[in-house]
């Protein structure tokens, strides 16, 4: 399987453009490099023609003054120029070297620069006959007799490296003097890659077109002033020969600062140069331990010299072996690290081998094992170790379970070992994070990296991890664990500082909402990121370009659940979005306007369009020029003959044309059948684990808000809940929703334990009232609708492992910031839409609204049976079974029910009949027999669904709730002669009755005025019931069954029991 990263900033990078360790580091870490670029007008060509032309123009003054100003920057910066004519003055030389105070000279980043006694001489010329001209000037230095060290001759001539060679021996031998040769290349590099574009273009009087214009980045802007500021903090420390750790740390962050800017090789190798060397005067061991490791880290990483690199390596390891700590190890390992890529990349030039510094590592380790003195080096090593052995054999492609528990373990100790860093740590097991999946050890590890984070360091600390990982989740499409992961970090993110962050959060976990199909979590959570954005419009008059992808994902949204009049109202936001900004229209636009428009077309396809709003459609997309919906519309309606020509040719032409159109009517790209809200009566609806959530609202667009927010809080809320969390017991849920302008905001029971009704008091209630709104109708669900074992304990378990709450409350403002995006221009009905130019097409197909499953996408893999309603029966208090059975023979059987409370049990009966009659109700009459020993005429009745009756697809399972009682029956004539009659009729008739003192109430009121047919009653030996068997609910690890001769140790009910028994005790 391809690999996939991502970098800090949660984007994804493209390892085929990462040749090399170099560029991958580049792009994983891009704050560690520059932002900045530059646009240079002059090309290479064009510098060599003007300097190949100097001594035409007559331009020596200018050159020689680029020649000062490049040496100073490059080579050193103590020069004074000669005075004179041009060509060499009274000194015989244009530039030279004057002495400098060593307490001044010390701190230059200048790696070879002049200093001490030295002294250099530069001669400058821009004659085409280089060779003659240099011999003269270094004759004429040489007599001078001022003792010059070394000469440089200067020319914007193209001199050969064998030609420098034997310039370089030759007057070695006449002078005893090194004389170096500063050419056209050296100009070229100086001007292209050392940052000297600008002394170029303004001291050789270049037109201003030529100059070059740097665009400074953000971050660079940030540490240039940073550098400014140590720089000049280092310029004025006095040294007294004393230890000044403080005058060290300034000297290596300016060092990192001038790698992280990408200031010009030599500077920032000479300002490593002076870290290092004023370490070993004025700093302590560990300081040049920390010197010498960031110089390695930078000769790989910037530079591009792993061999320079193994050198820094060796160091460490020596400096390791005087004194170990657990920073040391951390940064010598990091080296190690490099060494074990630049081996296996074959980056070195000279053979290094890998086996000598494993070794070495695991000698040391099992040294550290037996050394109480060194417990954090020794469990900072032994993370490492774990973790590179994790890393090398995910690559394999071998199991790392056992590896990720001794790592799980291993970093739990960590809290007790605070000179342990954490971040490198953070990081490597971020880096693990892009190769392992669907891991819940590795999901605890990183909760538990992040929680150590944030105690270390901060909120936002924390909150990195956890995002990092929830993207990670995201690409491998563990959605699931990336709700767990960004609902963790959105809290953290919401602050001045981290807003970008909390954009892209949201969005994210948008996204992950929306691969479950908790349609209406992810409209919030793009809500959100949308009202982020235009506040940003708003304080800083910028407009991001994501706003666009947003709406763009806001009508795919409105189009998977349906609702046609909320895609218009997001359509016409987006289109008012790209008028006022032109630039954001691109291939990209088109191609998902299309997309769009396409999803419509198909959703009217699939409709019979039945509803009277759809006659105004055909016009309003039109107007949205949606080209392809206008025509299936109308072709939908009746009118083909309007459609557009091409619609004819393509579409209609199609032989298969209608073949196809009736395929679209199962087609799963909505998840509901599309619907028009308005102001009299909207229903909106969502599927989570299987059970139905409707909401029903009478008002404007605020009722929409209040409706939407409260399904989003539901989806969230189970999002991360399985069966062993929640079961749910009912398939479907309304729930009717009032805004009102008095009164109360309350949750009410509805006359039905499914049915509540919402009245929301809009002139007072508060987001704190809304809060309470939805916790409320929660803590009806669980009690009423659901079960747990203990939802207290659940809760708080969620709170810890999925971050619930944190995900809960990031919803509540959804109403503020729905209106915050559309302030007042939201239209709740298609009609708003209309214009008295448009026209009506009335459907002249008639069709009646054909009926949908509106059981489509991933959270339908759950089908729920609400045969029984528990809380009822818990409040009824089933007794027992009677029977009403004419001794003849001659009328079917019915069953009595005997209820302690008639007027809970009645509700029972009215769901059954009223399923009866809609030909819907599953109900199926066990009979388990010999269910003890001692009592052998003892009989258990099973009330539950026929779970072979319920169509099951690939992929879906049932949530079944039965109930069963067990009758202590004396003797077995009345089910003998139930049985009997039930075979003859193949059904039996079922209603219910009150009891009192055992005794069946004769009152017609507290009886049930009707009888509900049966025809699926089965009869069964409690000894045959296996551990598969739908009837095992029934049997408990108590039971004695009867178990018949010959059977006494293969009886399938004997494992049944014992499996019970370890699971659950003896009740």
């Amino acid at each position: 399987m391809e690999e996939r990263y991502m970098n800090i900033l949660g984007m994804e990078i493209d390892t085929a453009d990462s040749k090399s360790p170099y560029q991958f580091y580049r792009k994983m870490r891009p704050e560690y490099f520059s932002d900045s670029h530059t646009e240079k007008a002059m090309g290479e060509d064009m510098f060599c023609f003007y300097m190949n032309n100097l001594s035409k123009n007559m331009k020596q003054d200018q050159f020689e003054e680029m020649t000062r100003q490049m040496v100073g920057k490059l080579v050193t910066p103590n020069l004074i120029p000669s005075t004179g004519p041009a060509g060499g003055g009274d000194g015989k030389t244009d530039l030279e070297t004057y002495p400098v105070d060593d307490n001044v000279s010390e701190k230059w980043y200048y790696s070879d620069a002049c200093k001490g006694n030295e002294k250099w001489a530069f001669a400058i010329s821009c004659k085409e006959d280089w060779a003659s001209k240099i011999k003269s000037d270094v004759q004429k230095i040489v007599g001078t007799g001022r003792g010059f060290n070394k000469i440089f001759f200067c020319t914007n001539q193209f001199v050969p490296s064998k030609k420098k060679a034997e310039q370089y021996d030759k007057n070695k031998a006449d002078y005893s003097v090194d004389v170096y040769i500063f050419d056209l290349n050296w100009y070229k590099q100086a001007v292209f890659e050392r940052d000297c574009y600008d002394i170029a273009i303004k001291t050789l009087n270049l037109d201003d077109q030529f100059k070059e214009v740097k665009v400074e980045g953000a971050g660079d802007k940030r540490k240039r002033e940073k550098l400014a500021e140590i720089d000049s903090r280092i310029g004025v420390t006095k040294l007294n020969g004393r230890l000044d750790t403080a005058y060290i740390d300034d000297l290596l962050a300016a060092a990192i600062l001038s790698r992280e800017l990408e200031l010009p090789k030599i500077e920032i190798k000479g300002r490593f140069s002076l870290s290092l060397e004023q370490a070993r005067k004025y700093g302590t061991s560990q300081q040049v331990f920390n010197v010498i490791y960031q110089i390695g880290w930078t000769s790989f990483f910037w530079f591009e010299e792993p061999d320079e690199m193994y050198q820094q390596y060796l160091q460490l390891k020596d400096m390791l072996q005087k004194e170990i700590n657990p920073i040391r190890i951390e940064k010598c390992y990091n080296l190690y690290n490099l060494v074990n890529t630049a081996i296996v990349l074959n980056l070195f030039q000279k053979e290094q081998s890998i086996q000598n510094e494993e070794k070495y590592w695991n000698d040391l380790f099992q040294k550290l094992s037996e050394d109480d003195e060194h417990k954090s080096s020794y469990l900072y090593l032994k993370i490492s170790l774990l973790e590179t052995q994790i890393i090398n054999s995910q690559i394999k492609g071998e199991n790392i379970a056992e590896l990720l528990v001794l790592l799980r373990d291993a970093l739990k100790e960590v809290p007790c070992h605070i000179d342990i860093s954490f971040e490198m740590h953070a990081e490597i097991i971020r880096q693990i994070g892009t190769l392992v999946s669907d891991n819940p050890v590795f999901e605890e590890i990183v909760d538990m990296v992040a929680d150590e984070s944030a105690k270390r360091h901060s909120e936002i600390s924390s909150a990195e991890v956890h995002f990092t990982r929830g993207v990670q989740n995201l690409e491998k499409e563990d959605n699931l664990n990336a709700i767990r992961h960004f609902g963790k970090c959105i809290v953290g993110f919401q602050k001045e500082e981290t807003k970008g962050r909390l954009v892209q959060a949201a969005g994210m976990l948008a996204f992950a909402y929306k691969e479950l199909d908790l349609m209406y979590s992810a409209k919030n959570l793009f809500v959100k990121a949308l009202s982020l954005m235009f506040h940003k419009i708003e304080t800083d008059g910028l407009i991001d370009h994501l706003i666009v992808t947003v709406l763009f994902e806001l009508c795919r949204h409105e189009l998977r659940v349906g609702n046609i009049n909320a895609f218009i109202n997001w359509l016409f936001l987006l289109d008012r979005i790209v008028a006022i900004h032109p630039s954001f229209i691109d291939d990209s636009y088109y191609q998902k306007r299309q997309e769009i428009d396409s999803i419509l077309a198909v959703i009217s396809l699939a409709s019979p369009c039945s509803e009277q709003e759809w006659s105004m459609m055909p016009d309003i997309c039109k107007h949205f020029e949606l080209i392809v919906s206008k025509d299936t519309i109308l072709y939908r309606l009746g009118y083909e003959e309007k459609t557009s020509q091409e619609f004819k040719d393509v579409i209609l032409a199609d032989p298969k044309c209608k073949e196809h159109i009736a395929g679209l009517v199962d087609s799963s790209i909505s998840l509901f059948k599309p619907f028009f809200t308005n102001k009299k009566s909207t229903s909106l609806k969502t599927l989570v684990n299987g059970c139905t959530f409707v909401v029903t609202f009478y008002g404007d667009e605020k009722c929409q808000a209040y409706a939407e927010m409260l399904l989003s809080f539901i989806e969230s809320f189970l999002a991360t809940m399985n069966a062993k969390d929640i079961a749910i017991a009912f398939p479907k849920i309304e729930i009717v929703l009032k805004v009102k302008n008095s009164g109360k905001t309350t949750v009410k029971k509805g006359s039905k334990t499914t049915e509540y009704k919402i009245n929301i008091n809009q002139v007072t209630a508060t987001e704190q009232d809304y809060w309470n709104l939805c916790t409320q109708f929660l803590t009806f669900f669980l009690t009423l609708n659901s079960q747990t074992k203990n939802a207290e304990e659940m809760f708080d378990k969620k709170n810890v492992q999925d971050g619930l709450r944190d995900r809960l409350v990031i919803l509540s403002n959804y109403q503020r910031e729905f209106k915050l995006v559309f302030n007042s221009d939201y239209k709740i009905g298609i009609e708003q839409w209309w214009l008295p130019k448009f026209e009506k097409y009335p459907n002249k197909n008639a069709q009646k609204s054909e009926k949908s499953e509106e059981r489509r996408g991933k959270q339908a893999n759950q089908i729920i049976t609400d045969l029984i309603d528990y809380p009822l029966w818990d409040k009824a208090l089933w007794s027992g079974c009677g029977y009403m059975m004419p001794y003849d023979g001659s009328e079917p059987p019915i069953i009595l029910l005997m209820f302690k409370h008639y007027k809970h049990a009645k509700g029972i009966l009215e769901k059954w009949e009223s399923d009866y009659r809609a030909k819907i109700l599953n109900l199926k009459l066990t009979f388990i027999k010999g269910v003890d020993t001692e009592h052998p005429m003892w009989y258990k009745v099973i009330i539950a669904p026929d779970l072979k009756k319920i169509p099951l697809d690939s992929g879906r399972y049932v949530v079944a709730t039965s109930r069963f009682h067990l009758m202590q029956a004396k003797d077995s004539s009345n089910l003998n002669m139930f049985e009997r009659l039930y075979s003859k009729y193949h059904f039996a008739g079922i209603s219910a009755v009150e009891i009192d003192n055992a005794q069946m109430s004769s009152d017609p009121e507290k009886r049930y005025p009707h009888v509900i047919p049966v025809t699926n009653i089965e009869f069964r030996e409690a000894w045959t019931i296996g551990e598969n068997d739908p009837n095992s609910m029934a049997i408990l690890p108590t039971d004695r069954p009867v178990i018949p001769n010959g059977h006494e140790n293969d009886a399938p009910v004997l494992k049944l029991i014992e499996l019970k028994k370890k699971k659950y005790g003896k009740l």
